[in-house]
């Protein structure tokens, strides 16, 4: 993206060049002031205005100021005397000062008493390296709502829905900036029916058919009978610690205690964790 266009106030000189050389800059005008005089740094978009001594050979455009050795750099012509858009072969060294032109003024109030801003082309918020873009909305009685962009944030275009949705639409993209207004889903399981859901490390629902019991103390699935969940479901179970896909685990009252469990990531899939802390009939 282009670098936003700054205005000065009262900066005009004599360009010590001519032809079609870029600007460079000479003695102030009387009364005006030079680039560095008005504090323009390096690098920076201005709009210029060339014009012959007698005023009949003119030049707008955009250009950059080097502050290397002062020079406004002929960047982009917007107009010129021959009714074109190429640089001006000037005769003789030109009078350059800056000027705020008509491509610039993209905003005019309407004249309905309304108040409202018409906007004939790109607004742009913020600058890259001085701050990010705020749109703030105040109510009419009190508070302020803004909407700010991230201080790092990729470039993108979100095209809003073509209407105002039904009460209790959500906003939805489709990944390409386009949004719409879509009921709400109940959210999709991760895996077939009868599967075990959870939220993985990727912070997506997802889902595993394969349930296995982990031993207290060990990081995957054992055989040991001693310790743990396991030790207390082996009359149920066997002297095993995994229970395969399409197993059912019936607790009833007989079976009492706290038991506490968390998602282990293992090999291919994701199995849950249990350790049991209480006691059993």
């Amino acid at each position: 993206m282009a670098a936003p266009v700054r205005y000065y106030d009262r900066v005009e000189f004599t360009s010590l060049t001519s032809g079609l050389f870029d600007f460079v800059v000479g003695a102030a005008s009387i009364g005006r002031r030079v680039p560095a005089v008005a504090g323009v740094p390096n690098g920076t978009a201005v709009r210029y205005v060339a014009e012959s001594s007698d005023q009949t050979i003119w030049e707008v455009g955009l250009g950059t100021y080097s502050s290397a050795t002062p020079t406004v750099i002929r960047v982009a012509v917007t107009s010129n005397s021959a009714g074109t858009t190429a640089k001006i072969n000037f005769p003789t060294a030109p009078v350059v000062w800056f000027d705020y032109a008509a491509s610039d003024a993209v905003l005019h109030a309407l004249d309905d008493g309304t108040g409202a801003i018409n906007l004939d082309g790109t607004l742009i918020l913020g600058a890259a390296a001085v701050n990010s873009g705020t749109l703030q909305f105040a109510g009419v009685t009190s508070g302020v709502v803004t909407v700010q962009a991230q201080d790092a944030t990729g470039t993108y275009t979100i095209k809003w829905p073509l209407d105002d949705g039904a009460p209790g639409d959500v906003l939805t993209t489709d990944g390409a900036g386009v949004t719409d207004w879509l009921p709400p889903t109940s959210g999709a399981p991760g895996a077939p029916q009868y599967s075990i859901q959870f939220n993985n490390p990727l912070g997506t629902f997802d889902g595993d058919a394969d349930l296995s019991w982990y031993p207290a103390g060990t990081a995957s699935p054992g055989t040991s009978t001693t310790g743990g969940f396991a030790n207390n479901l082996h009359s149920a179970f066997g002297n095993t610690s995994e229970i395969y896909h399409n197993s059912v685990i019936m607790i009833s009252d007989e079976l009492v205690g706290d038991f506490s469990g968390q998602i282990i990531s293992g090999i291919g899939a994701y199995k849950i964790g249990f350790t049991h802390t209480g006691a059993t009939n």
